[in-house]
């Protein structure tokens, strides 16, 4: 059986890493700073 902790820390990083995957795509000028706006008020 898998303790919560654990389960909440590996969402946390999940989201963490797709984040900064997504700052990446916004750096190269990809997406729009609009979307990553929504996409942040989608996480938080």
């Amino acid at each position: 059986m898998r303790s919560p902790t654990k389960r909440k820390t590996t969402m946390i990083m999940k989201s963490t890493s797709i984040t900064s995957s997504i700052h990446r795509y916004v750096a190269k000028g990809i997406l729009p700073a609009t979307e990553l706006l929504k996409f942040n008020e989608i996480i938080l």
